[in-house]
């Protein structure tokens, strides 16, 4: 497993230990460590990528911003 993968998954977990209430949704960018959604033809997330089944094992909703609005980036931000 990759530097990258590793420190994504980590994200994750640190974060459910961290947080005392239960996460529901997480609301990430469309960076290729959290989706795959511009690596398919639909544009459209498979739901294979590693980040969404550590999301799905800990019965998390993944949701992805839209792409092309780096206004919504900011609020992912203050949110996360």
């Amino acid at each position: 497993m990759t530097r990258a993968k590793r420190s994504r998954l980590d994200f994750l977990k640190r974060l459910q230990v961290a947080c005392p209430i239960r996460i529901r949704t997480l609301l990430t960018d469309n960076g290729a460590q959290f989706t795959d959604r511009f690596t398919s033809r639909q544009k459209q997330p498979s739901g294979n990528h590693l980040f969404d089944q550590a999301c799905a094992s800990a019965r998390i909703n993944h949701r992805l911003i839209p792409p092309r609005h780096p206004q919504t980036n900011g609020m992912v931000e203050r949110m996360n």
